[in-house]
């Protein structure tokens, strides 16, 4: 191995289920940064 016998990749983010997890996640933060970007533009 390149990094040695101490790195113990996250199981997690190689299942499918971390991948969707981390979509998930992902989302969400998109989602909030949207919502702040659009209630700083509005004007009331």
């Amino acid at each position: 191995q390149i990094l040695g016998d101490w790195y113990r990749p996250m199981v997690i983010m190689v299942l499918p289920a971390g991948a969707f997890i981390t979509l998930g996640i992902l989302i969400a933060i998109m989602n909030v940064i949207s919502k702040n970007a659009t209630n700083d533009t509005t004007c009331h």
